[in-house]
Parts: structure tokens; sequence; C-alpha cells
């Protein structure tokens, strides 16, 4: 469910993808998983984003919402949406990230963390800036929207957000 492909721009043979693994059916999935392809999408290798969930050693619940990017220096990132909590009322936004073409990947980085039950980030994206000569070529930007409720689980409205990196 919810798949996602991003193809390199400075080695188009390089394709990264990314989906949900073990669709649960009240929202979310046991974890991510992402494929990929060094040439042009005709042999693939695929895993569980590395400590993301309690499914391979990461602590969220579960997971959904996954986004893939590659830069300019063919530095992977993957973005997901994680439950802190069995119920899925607090939220995480995390980026996990490879430096070496997905030989290894980062723990889970965290972009947004929910201060409460009654802020949910949700619709989660990622993009990279990958125009070569841009001043800000390698930007990373993520966006979500945080819903928001009282205390009685009444909507009080819902606010979008980005998050930026310069630094990969």
């Amino acid at each position: 469910a919810e798949p996602h492909v991003f193809r390199s721009i400075t080695a188009p043979g390089t394709v990264l993808a990314t989906f949900q693994e073990g669709r649960r059916s009240d929202g979310g999935a046991a974890s991510c998983g992402y494929a990929l392809s060094q040439n042009y999408g005709y042999t693939w290798e695929r895993a569980l984003i590395p400590n993301l969930t309690q499914v391979n050693g990461g602590s969220y619940f579960r997971a959904t919402d996954p986004v893939a990017a590659i830069d300019l220096s063919g530095r992977l990132f993957l973005n997901t949406l994680n439950a802190r909590t069995e119920d899925f009322s607090l939220a995480d936004i995390t980026v996990s990230r490879s430096l070496d073409q997905g030989a290894t990947w980062s723990d889970p980085l965290l972009v947004f963390a929910a201060p409460s039950s009654q802020v949910f980030p949700d619709k989660n994206w990622m993009t990279v800036n990958d125009i070569a000569n841009s001043p800000t070529a390698g930007r990373l930007a993520v966006t979500f929207t945080t819903f928001t409720s009282d205390a009685g689980g009444n909507q009080t409205g819902n606010n979008l957000r980005c998050s930026i990196s310069d630094d990969q």
C-alpha cells in the first residue's frame, strides 16, 4: 500500500521505491519497506526500513505514508509517519538515510514529534532540491499537516508545516 518511487537525476539507473508492509485495517502498517534498483528497475533488492518499527528493531508500533528521495550526491532518503503509541494517538515524522547507496541506513532521524494526542501530524511528503545550480541544491523539505483537537476530541483546525534540512 501507498507506494512511492523516486529516480535519481544524476544516476538515472538508480531507482528507490518505498511502500507499506503488513497493512493494518485500523491504519498504518507493521512497518514500511523499500526496494532499490541500480539498473533502471530491471532487478531490485528489498528490505524493511531498518530500526523503524518493533518488527525489526525499532521503537515504533507501526508506520505509514512512506516517501522516497535521492539527492544530487546519491544519498537515499525515506520519510515515514510513525506511531509512538499502540493506538497511534502519538506520532512522529522521521527520515532514514543511506550515505552508501543503500548498503546501510541511519536510525530514523526525528523531523517532528507530536507534543500531545491533541496534535496529530499526517499527510507527510518529502522532496529534495535536485537542481544542481540552485542556491539550495540538496535541500530536503518535509511537509505535513498537523490536525488539532480539544480535550474532548473535537477538531479545532489544521496547519500545514514544513521542516527544512540543508545538511543531508
